[in-house]
């Protein structure tokens, strides 16, 4: 019962987050622009409900499959954005998952270490480029011929990364 409260309050906690992103983007905006002087503020600095750290950061077995990934060239330039935080959160006794990546057909979303839960779907780091595309078609990397419906969430701004979401999958 604990577990399904704590549950409960991650996801009330994750749409307050989302609710006051665009918020806290237009403060910053404004607040910048009112500012003569001074560092200029980031949205970060007016968000109440901020994600906790622990959910920001990438699990070693994320890492080790980028990590897999660029060694065979596989590897799309999207993914290396975050290159810098696979690289802190490399570890040499990482074991990859069976599952490593799934692919949409034009290479702009990328689910890192997906795993089934019942009727969704949970990615160690979901990567989205340019287009915010609601349901589309991803394939396993190391089996194109699995292909599955992932629900991706709209989102403000095009080119997002997020550890842990869960996701949607018909």
């Amino acid at each position: 019962m604990r577990q399904a409260w704590d549950a409960w309050q991650a996801i009330q906690r994750q749409r307050a987050h989302l609710a006051e992103v665009p918020i806290a983007q237009l403060t910053a905006l404004l607040r910048n622009v009112n500012t003569v002087s001074g560092q200029p503020a980031s949205p970060a600095d007016f968000l109440l409900f901020d994600r906790p750290e622990a959910d920001r950061q990438f699990s070693a077995e994320v890492a080790a499959v980028l990590l897999a990934l660029e060694q065979e060239g596989r590897s799309e330039p999207l993914l290396r954005v975050v290159w810098q935080q696979v690289k802190a959160a490399a570890d040499p006794a990482a074991q990859v998952p069976a599952i490593r990546a799934w692919r949409s057909d034009c290479g702009d979303v990328w689910l890192v270490c997906p795993v089934r839960e019942g009727e969704a779907v949970r990615a160690g780091l979901v990567a989205v480029g340019t287009c915010n595309p609601g349901t589309v078609t991803m394939r396993d990397v190391d089996r194109p011929l699995m292909a599955y419906q992932v629900t991706i969430p709209d989102r403000p701004l095009a080119g997002w990364f997020e550890a842990g979401l869960l996701l949607r999958a018909t």
